[in-house]
């Protein structure tokens, strides 16, 4: 289906939001990449993304998120606003939403919408939907990720849950990441990117991380040797 994440840091500047998302469209018998942008800028201090099957309805729903929040800031506005939109949905447990963004004195928080209703995720610090949410979280949970943490290791934190994400069926790997803040505006009610570069480097770093530790196999190999019982 997908994947769509966000996660909490903190640098020198403030609060941010780091996000990342594939790009990946899937028919029955066909699949395209690069074509959408999953995450949508609400207001000036809130943004959403979904997850479903059918993502031609994004537009409408960005919409309709747009007019249910107009000039709503308040983290219980957003909570109530975002699960109106859910409830309007002709079949809410198809549909998983991701709201991220900053109350009326700019603190950050995450929100994850599913079937169940809305969920904060403040506590953790991150949220993920989609087909590669379990893989992405399971990326989090190893690293570990800590609510607030320095931007750039929340980047890379959000970055290598995205390329784990993409082992689920429907998660594509070109990847759309940013860096959010709190009154941002751009054209066209945009949402700012992260370059490509950068993105790359990071998964070439991710990728020659070993998955068996150096010197490991010999460790354990005198460990075993050194007591008897373990001999067949």
């Amino acid at each position: 289906m997908t994947i769509c994440i966000a996660a909490i840091a903190q640098d020198e500047y403030g609060p941010a939001i780091v996000t990342a998302t594939d790009t990946k469209i899937s028919w029955v018998d066909d699949s395209t990449e690069g074509v959408i942008t999953k995450i949508r800028r609400i207001n000036s201090h809130w943004f959403f993304a979904f997850a479903s099957e059918d993502m031609s309805t994004l537009p409408l729903v960005a919409d309709d998120f747009r007019k249910e929040l107009d000039g709503k800031f308040t983290l219980s506005d957003v909570w109530k606003g975002s699960g109106c939109v859910h409830a309007r949905l002709g079949n809410p447990a198809q549909w998983q939403f991701l709201v991220a963004g900053f109350d009326e004195s700019d603190t950050p928080h995450v929100l994850s919408i599913d079937g169940s209703g809305p969920l904060l995720e403040d506590s953790i610090g991150y949220a993920a939907i989609g087909s590669g949410r379990y893989n992405a979280k399971f990326s989090f949970n190893s690293h570990p990720y800590r609510p607030r943490m320095s931007l750039p290791l929340a980047i890379y934190c959000v970055a290598t849950a995205k390329f784990a994400a993409e082992r689920a069926e429907g998660v594509g790997k070109q990847t759309f990441m940013s860096v959010l803040r709190p009154n941002q505006w751009y054209l066209d009610n945009s949402v700012p990117f992260m370059e490509e570069d950068i993105i790359d480097e990071i998964r070439v770093a991710w990728e020659s991380l070993p998955t068996i530790p150096d010197g490991i196999e010999e460790h354990i190999g005198e460990f075993l040797q050194a007591k008897s019982h373990y001999a067949v």
